[in-house]
């Protein structure tokens, strides 16, 4: 019962605070975009909460995946070489001092560049794991957001011709007109914003799922060449096992999979 009255209150309160500055004439731009937006009514509120959360999402987003999809073309080479001279170690600093999802999951494979093919495959593939499951994080909110808001929007258009019917059937003559128009424009103001919401946010969404896909492919690519690259050690640095060792194709296709 509380957050309801919250709900219902809140627009109101808002709408007579920028009523108030209109009268003393001292409106702001701030000030005539409130006006406008507590006329869509109680439905402002989450749409308002949708909008808020989705840009910090999107944010915070962009960012880590920004740092996750930064990429060494030369990695796995450096990193070979220094295999090749018996400096695991200097390989293994090299990985650390690199940026990116990529530089973590070679590092895994030098840790176990010794062991058999399957367990460097098992090991390549357990770290891409732990790496691209940071990375679907509150992506769902932002896929919440885009379907819930249009429909809270739809929603505001119901409650808002709702109103305008029930003035209708109650309210006869000019003194109807303003209660009416009120009405439309609570059914208005609410799509248009629920619309708003769902647009700027879908092509971000998109944008921040096709860089998920694309560090996976990453992934992939750099677990296969380093298989390639340990599989042509000399058996004094590499084990008798690894000299064999034959790239498997979709090291880490079950990670590229979204999680429930």
């Amino acid at each position: 019962m509380h957050l309801l009255h919250f709900l219902t209150t809140v627009p109101t309160t808002l709408a007579y605070q920028a009523n108030g500055a209109t009268e003393r004439g001292d409106t702001t731009m701030f000030q005539k975009g409130v006006e406008v937006l507590m006329r869509g009514g109680w439905v402002m509120v989450p749409l308002l909460l949708c909008a808020f959360v989705s840009i910090a999402v999107m944010i915070e987003r962009s960012v880590v995946l920004r740092r996750a999809a930064q990429d060494k073309e030369t990695l796995v080479e450096d990193v070979r070489d220094l295999l090749e001279r018996g400096q695991a170690d200097d390989a293994l600093a090299l990985c650390q001092r690199t940026p990116g999802a990529a530089a973590k999951v070679v590092a895994a494979g030098i840790r176990n560049h010794r062991r058999s093919p399957e367990a460097l495959e098992r090991a390549l593939q357990e770290a891409a794991l732990r790496e691209l499951a940071p990375l679907h994080h509150r992506l769902g909110i932002l896929d919440t957001i885009i379907t819930l808001s249009p429909l809270l929007g739809l929603l505001g258009t119901i409650t808002g011709m709702i109103q305008s019917f029930n003035v209708v059937a109650t309210v006869s003559g000019v003194s109807a007109a303003p209660a009416i128009t009120g009405g439309v424009a609570e059914a208005l103001i609410a799509t248009a914003t629920g619309l708003a919401v769902a647009i700027v946010t879908l092509p971000v969404y998109n944008h921040l799922t096709e860089t998920v896909r694309e560090v996976a492919s990453t992934l992939e690519r750099r677990a296969t060449e380093f298989q390639n690259a340990v599989s042509d050690l000399t058996p004094a640095h590499a084990a008798p096992a690894a000299k064999t060792a034959k790239p498997e194709g979709n090291v880490i296709h079950a990670a590229t999979a979204n999680p429930a």
